[in-house]
């Protein structure tokens, strides 16, 4: 995975347009099972608060055309925020973020949290380039285990869950 953040939606769309963003694909394509899709989302806060976190989770929604959507699972994924900060798992105004996208045919929300901890491990990031090898649950991975387990948690998910499209974890290292 790869994050960036724009400055203006121009610059992605420019840089998308770009032999630069044909190089770029080339040379990620040989490592990636499917084709780079470039997504640009207008998000709550700077997506660097998330992902400095050693292990970020993400949730994207397909809203399609209207507003109803987009609004609903802004309001599940609030709940669901706030019943993780009260649980332990994030401090609500800076390891999330959430927006729509702006370039896609099929319009999508995404939210994200990113899982605190006080220090930074590899095991994600080992477990996925060398499985053969036992890694030790990374302290991101417990808090993130012992939270989801949270009965308050458990249920603003499962408002969240109805609306989901796709999710997935990322492990980063500083």
């Amino acid at each position: 995975m790869l994050f960036t953040e724009w400055e203006k939606q121009q610059r992605f769309d420019s840089f998308v347009a770009s032999e630069n963003f044909r190089i770029f694909k080339d040379r990620v394509l040989p490592h990636s099972q499917a084709l780079p899709v470039p997504q640009l989302y207008n998000t709550s806060v700077q997506p660097c608060n998330v992902f400095e976190n050693g292990l970020s989770e993400v949730w994207q929604m397909k809203i399609g055309k209207g507003n109803d959507k987009a609004a609903e699972s802004e309001a599940a994924w609030k709940k669901f925020v706030h019943a993780v900060a009260e649980a332990g798992g994030v401090t609500e105004d800076e390891e999330n973020f959430y927006g729509e996208s702006l370039n896609l045919e099929e319009r999508r929300w995404v939210g994200a949290l990113g899982w605190k901890s006080s220090e930074v491990s590899f095991g994600i990031i080992f477990s996925v380039i060398y499985p053969e090898e036992t890694i030790e649950l990374t302290l991101e991975s417990q808090i993130r285990e012992k939270v989801l387990g949270d009965t308050a948690v458990k249920e603003a998910k499962k408002e969240l869950d109805v609306l989901v499209w796709n999710t997935f974890l990322a492990g980063f290292a500083k």
